[in-house]
């Protein structure tokens, strides 16, 4: 994302869609408010961080989902 407001759209969307992660997709988009309001770093660099973050908890839930599913079966 190459700016704040695709990234707050995109960190909507993906809470929407990942409801039991909202405050932890939240979370992380707060941190990459905080470091780009230093201005120290880029917008660029935070949002993927932010991104990179957020797909990390994501593949966790899904992961625990699929070995519950197996494990269930």
């Amino acid at each position: 994302m190459s700016t704040q407001r695709e990234l707050r759209n995109w960190i909507v969307a993906t809470a929407k869609q990942y409801p039991e992660l909202t405050n932890e997709i939240y979370d992380a988009y707060d941190l990459f408010v905080t470091e780009i309001e230093d201005e120290e770093a880029s917008v660029q660099h935070e949002s993927e961080l932010c991104i990179s973050e957020v797909m990390h908890l994501i593949d966790m839930v899904e992961k625990k989902y699929e070995t519950n599913t197996t494990t269930n079966r």
